[in-house]
C-alpha cells in the first residue's frame, strides 16, 4: 500500500469541497478544528461557494482536488463535507501523475468514491472520518497517534458515544481494510473504481435508508462483487435506518440485524454491527487500505502496521 508522509505541527493542509457546498458558519468551525490540530488550513474560493447541489462545477472541483495533491507544500487534503458529486470526478483524475505525491486524505460519506478510487488505482491509504469528528477528543487523540506519530493504536468498537455493538457472527479476521458508504460502494459497481473485497475486511455504513433498501444494496453487492468472499465485515452506525422510522409497528418489518444476518450469511469471517463510524455526531476513524485485525471477543480493531511514513 502507498503510505502518505506523517504530519508535523505547522504543516499546511488543503481544505476542499469536492462534493456538496459548505455553509459559512460550518466552514469557520471546520477551519478552527484544523487550527486546533496545530495545522495551517488553506483553501480556494470554491471551498466556500455553491453551484446547485455542488460546491462548484465539476471542472473546478476536480481542479481543486488535483491541485491539492500536486502542491508539494501541502501535506494533507481534508474534505469539508460529503453530499454528492465525487462519482462525477473519479474517471477524470490523472492517478498516474499523483502516485508520487501521496498525502493524508480525509473524508467520509460521498468521499467514499474518491477513497475507493485512490485505493484501487494508486493503493493509497486514506482516512475515513469527518473533519467535524476531529473536534471530539477521542478521535482527535486517535488521529494524532496515527497521522502525526505513526503509531498503531487499537480502535475501540464499544465506545461511550455510540450504542452497544451487536455481534452478527463471532470470530477473528485479519486483512486489508476497504469500504465506506453503502450507497457509494453500490454505485461504483461496474465502474472499475471499486477494489476487491475477497480476503479483506470490509467496512460499511449508511444513513436515512429504509431497511428494504439496505437489503437491496447488500443483495446487489453480494451478487455483483466478491463481497461474499470477504474475511470479515465491520458495520458502522446506520443512522436513521431502523424500520420503526419507516413502517408501522403492525407491519413487522425486518430489523437491520435480521437483514445483516440474512444477507451476509455466506461471509465466513466475523461480522460486527455498530462500529462508531457513520453519519453520527461523534465518530472514530478508520484508515482504509491499512492492514488490521478485528476480534469479536475483544471488540477491537487493531492496526497492524503504521499507515504513514
Amino acid at each position: 500500500m502507498l503510505k502518505p508522509p506523517r504530519l508535523n505541527k505547522g504543516d499546511k493542509v488543503r481544505l476542499i469541497a469536492p462534493a456538496g457546498p459548505v455553509m459559512q458558519e460550518k466552514f469557520e468551525k471546520l477551519v478552527q478544528i484544523v487550527k486546533d490540530l496545530n495545522l495551517k488550513p488553506v483553501w480556494t474560493t470554491r471551498a466556500r461557494s455553491r453551484f446547485g447541489y455542488f460546491s462548484a462545477p465539476d471542472n473546478q472541483r476536480l481542479s481543486d482536488l488535483i491541485d491539492a495533491f500536486s502542491d508539494d507544500t501541502t501535506k494533507a487534503v481534508f474534505c469539508l463535507r460529503g453530499g454528492y458529486g465525487t462519482t462525477r470526478l473519479i474517471d477524470k483524475i490523472p492517478y498516474y501523475k499523483l502516485r508520487n505525491k501521496p498525502k493524508i486524505f480525509l473524508g467520509f460519506s460521498d468521499i467514499t468514491a474518491l477513497q475507493m478510487a485512490f485505493l484501487k488505482k494508486n493503493r493509497l491509504i486514506t482516512f475515513h472520518t469527518s473533519l467535524t469528528s476531529l473536534e471530539n477528543e477521542y478521535t482527535k487523540k486517535l488521529f494524532t497517534k496515527i497521522a502525526f506519530l505513526g503509531q498503531t493504536p487499537e480502535l475501540d468498537i464499544n465506545t461511550d458515544f455510540t450504542t452497544k455493538p451487536t455481534i452478527i457472527k463471532k470470530g477473528y479476521a485479519q486483512g486489508i481494510l476497504v469500504g465506506g458508504n453503502l450507497s457509494l460502494l453500490t454505485s461504483l459497481i461496474g465502474t472499475g473504481f471499486l477494489p476487491k473485497f475477497k480476503n479483506r475486511i470490509v467496512f460499511i455504513e449508511d444513513i436515512s435508508e429504509p431497511p428494504y433498501k439496505i437489503d437491496r444494496m447488500l443483495t446487489h453487492l453480494m451478487m455483483a462483487t466478491d463481497l461474499s468472499k470477504a474475511d470479515g465485515i465491520l458495520l458502522g452506525v446506520f443512522n436513521k435506518c431502523n424500520w420503526q422510522q419507516y413502517y408501522d409497528a403492525k407491519e413487522k418489518a425486518f430489523s437491520l440485524e435480521e437483514i445483516f444476518h440474512d444477507r451476509l450469511a455466506s461471509v465466513k469471517g466475523p461480522i460486527i454491527y455498530g462500529f462508531p463510524l457513520g453519519h453520527i455526531d461523534k465518530m472514530s476513524i478508520l484508515p482504509l487500505g491499512a492492514k488490521v485485525n478485528i476480534d469479536t471477543e475483544s471488540l477491537k480493531v487493531k492496526l497492524l502496521n503504521p499507515v504513514v511514513k
